[in-house]
């Protein structure tokens, strides 16, 4: 399977799942419409899941490419999927001048 150019690792470790990661992972499937496992259509995002990212205090907690996302809630999603969309177009915009 090919990777996305940003891979989302969803938390289930003990800390994150007390704190409802599931929610996460199943907000992030359908927003991103894609099950876990699998790489959006248009290549954007590759959605896994982990056993343990190691940022229990900030659980639940997702990681995009090398980024920390803690202590989120389902509405941070579309928020959070916006600004690795945006910064590849900024970047290949960038690359073209």
């Amino acid at each position: 399977m090919p990777l996305g150019e940003n891979i989302i690792r969803v938390c289930r470790g003990t800390a994150c799942h007390v704190k409802n990661s599931a929610n996460i992972l199943f907000a992030l499937e359908a927003e991103l419409g894609v099950m876990a496992g699998h790489t959006t259509r248009d290549k954007k995002f590759t959605l896994e899941v982990v056993n343990c990212i190691g940022a229990c205090s900030i659980a639940p907690v997702i990681l995009v490419n090398d980024d920390y996302h803690g202590r989120i809630t389902v509405k941070d999603i579309p928020k959070i999927l916006k600004k690795y969309q945006a910064v590849k177009k900024t970047e290949t915009a960038e690359a073209t001048k």
